[in-house]
């Protein structure tokens, strides 16, 4: 025997039928489980409810359009190049430009996109090897290396080893491992030679690139000046600091708007930091620095734990004569 439906205001809200109706029509799944765990209606009429929607409802399920058409996608879609399988002579051509005291790269290449390569210059300052690398992906026939400079400076004048080599196949994406071969065995041509360790062939590409004496001196000089400038706005801002970190109003206030001098003190440093820095220590300076003037807000001007760490390694880099 079929219960008897409860009184309205005896159901929560998602058993009324204000609720329930509309999701039927809008929503019908949510509606069918809110109308069949309810206590609103009577077993008989959820039976003729759901039968009515069922009818109304069928023909749009029908009839409803698709929203993708199987000959239209092959028609549209664009085929994609096969790898290439078989011999493939390999071409790489390099040129080179030194520009402000660094090294740029640029290559095209027969390679298929995708394949990474590897570039890296050296140089044996007596006794000291210099080798700095970097990693390119070749793209439409093309890759960059570079720019080379010496530990962040200019490079000094004179003869350096630039050598472009594509790595292992192991290490390549699979779309390049099915053009070189399991080991590389697919790569021909006077660039291609084995690697070392058993890892199969690669191509590799050689050249000699001068570096002028004038373009060196240039560059390193106006380096030079560009640490003595970042160095200097570096001490002004930190005895501006050693001058305000005891002011009562600084320590009431800090660097909000309202307060002219000590926001102005924050924006003169980021506009520093925004500079790019002569040095990791440099950087790491400017933004020490900051640090150190809330430390001095919180602790009201006094000596603390991290002002005493931090000081030494400001003043070794403003102190710094290279």
């Amino acid at each position: 025997m079929g219960h008897m439906p409860v009184p309205p205001h005896f159901l929560p809200w998602w058993q009324k039928a204000r609720w329930v109706l509309p999701l039927l029509w809008l929503v019908p799944p949510i509606g069918l489980l809110m109308l069949w765990r309810g206590k609103r209606f009577s077993k008989r009429a959820k039976i003729i409810i759901t039968v009515v929607l069922g009818l109304v409802m069928l023909p749009r399920w029908i009839t409803l359009p698709s929203t993708s058409n199987p000959t239209d996608i092959v028609t549209n879609s664009q085929p994609v190049a096969p790898p290439h399988i078989g011999p493939l002579n390999v071409e790489i051509t390099v040129t080179t430009k030194v520009a402000n005291g660094l090294l740029y790269m640029e290559a095209k290449t027969n390679l298929p996109d995708s394949t990474l390569i590897s570039t890296s210059l050296f140089r044996d300052f007596s006794g000291d090897r210099y080798w700095p690398s970097s990693k390119a992906t070749v793209t439409n026939g093309k890759f960059k290396g570079g720019p080379f400079s010496y530990e962040g400076n200019p490079l000094p004048a004179g003869d350096y080893e630039l050598s472009v080599t594509t790595l292992v196949t192991r290490m390549q994406p699979k779309s390049v491992q099915a053009t070189f071969g399991k080991k590389g065995e697919n790569l021909t041509g006077p660039l291609v030679s084995d690697a070392k360790y058993g890892f199969g062939r690669t191509a590799k590409v050689e050249l000699i690139v001068t570096v002028n004496d004038s373009d060196s001196r240039r560059q390193l000089s106006e380096v030079a000046t560009s640490k003595e400038s970042y160095r200097n706005e570096l001490a002004t801002l930190y005895d501006e600091l050693m001058d305000f970190k005891n002011d009562p109003y600084f320590h009431e206030i800090g660097f909000s708007p309202g307060a002219t001098r000590f926001k102005q003190w924050q924006n003169r440093l980021e506009a520093l930091q925004k500079q790019k820095a002569y040095s990791n220590r440099g950087a790491v300076a400017a933004s020490e620095l900051f640090e150190l003037a809330r430390e001095y807000r919180r602790s009201r001007g006094a000596e603390t734990k991290y002002s005493n760490m931090v000081t030494p390694n400001m003043m070794s880099v403003i102190n710094a004569t290279q």
